[in-house]
């Protein structure tokens, strides 16, 4: 994948990059897709700035990760105008970026719904009910 020790961050990346649904878009660049999860900024870049001339990062919370994919140093999450520190562990920060929408009860954006719904019912275990089949059929592959 790259030359960095942060399994976790790179197969958030790659998730983004295979799940089908997300595939077929091409409307929006893939490289969009993967900022409205995480965005990644240089140590002295002014993220409120940035979301300014981006505005499809204003639509939902989403990591800003100062570094890059090979070098991550730290995480925050943007959530409505506001950066909250999430620490330095890619893990970490993306359940608190994951918790971020049910704790303010903000929807899962629609472009990106099939990324959050596999987590729901594959990882976190909050689906009530049926699993969408976008999702299982990517799960299925995922097995396959």
């Amino acid at each position: 994948m790259s030359d960095t020790d942060d399994e976790c961050l790179q197969l958030l990346v790659l998730l983004l990059r295979l799940i089908p649904s997300l595939k077929k878009i091409r409307v929006v660049s893939q490289k969009s897709i993967i900022e409205r999860v995480v965005y990644f900024i240089k140590a002295n870049d002014d993220i409120l700035s940035i979301i300014e001339e981006k505005p499809h990062l204003k639509e939902s919370p989403f990591l800003c990760c100062v570094g890059s994919l090979k070098n991550p140093v730290c995480f925050n999450i943007v959530c409505e105008g506001e950066v909250i520190s999430s620490g330095t562990s890619s893990i970490t920060a993306f359940k608190n970026l994951y918790a971020s929408f049910h704790m303010f009860r903000i929807k899962y954006p629609q472009l990106l719904s099939t990324f959050y719904y596999f987590f729901d019912s594959y990882v976190f275990n909050v689906h009530s009910g049926k699993v969408r089949p976008s999702v299982a059929d990517f799960f299925t592959q995922l097995n396959s």
